[in-house]
């Protein structure tokens, strides 16, 4: 039978989701972890890759295993996980339904703070901003992102995909009570895309690029003037939609 997990997880300690030689992941942890209480080998397919250090609210993986699970499975299983890991449910699905390639969007959140706070720290970006800093220069950026159909300006280089094309449903900078937090939607993402997309909108809210860098970039696919990749602790994978879930 054909599962999907539902799982959340905390990614500070781990090198990202996929499983890679010397190096603690997601992927590996709930591999070995399964095929310990089924007494097979399993192996799991994700629903994409996280970066080292990105968290998930919400992700999913399929397995194909030769046993009926129930909820005391699910509850041995996360007894058995680390526990910045945790499986949320086990849904059975059909033989042919794939987590990576049937979700039809993702939805990602990075967020921001504007005072220094310990217990932010590991969830989202401490960032001093100047007078001129504001959530509508912000969205005047995130605005412009959504006409543009290729991502290569914000993708990370030597990265192995077959093209840059990514549909953004949406791309909104919103206030948080600590200080500001995007939201984007697409039905992709390249490696590495939101966390340019949220260092190219701080350098613009603070004047350091213009709409003719952005337009310039998207025009050329090459990287938008001074890149800067935001450090991966403030971005989490939150919604992943599927056409049957």
């Amino acid at each position: 039978m054909r599962y999907f997990l539902e799982l959340q997880y905390d990614g500070t300690s781990y090198s990202g989701w996929q499983r890679q030689p010397h190096a603690d992941s997601i992927q590996e942890n709930l591999e070995i972890r399964l095929s310990n209480i089924l007494d097979q080998p399993i192996e799991i397919t994700g629903c994409g890759r996280t970066d080292k250090g990105v968290h998930a609210h919400q992700y999913f993986a399929h397995m194909d295993v030769s046993k009926t699970l129930d909820d005391h499975f699910l509850f041995r299983l996360n007894n058995y996980l680390p526990p910045d890991i945790a499986v949320r449910k086990i849904i059975p699905v059909s033989d042919t339904a794939h987590a990576r390639f049937d979700a039809i969007q993702r939805t990602y959140q990075y967020k921001v703070h504007f005072n220094k706070n310990p217990f932010l720290k590991k969830y989202s970006l401490y960032y001093q901003k100047s007078k001129s800093f504001s959530l509508s220069t912000l969205n005047t950026f995130a605005a412009s992102l959504t006409k543009y159909s290729n991502f290569k300006s914000f993708a990370k280089f030597h990265s192995d995909v077959r093209h840059h094309g990514c549909q953004l449903k949406s791309c909104v900078w919103e206030a948080s009570p600590d200080g500001f937090t995007l939201r984007i939607t697409s039905d992709r993402f390249l490696r590495g895309m939101v966390r340019l997309i949220v260092g190219a909108s701080l350098r613009f809210a603070e004047g350091k690029i213009s709409l003719d860098d952005l337009d310039l970039a998207m025009e050329s696919g090459e990287q938008i003037k001074a890149p800067w990749a935001v450090p991966a602790h403030g971005l989490s994978l939150i919604r992943i939609d599927y056409p049957y879930l």
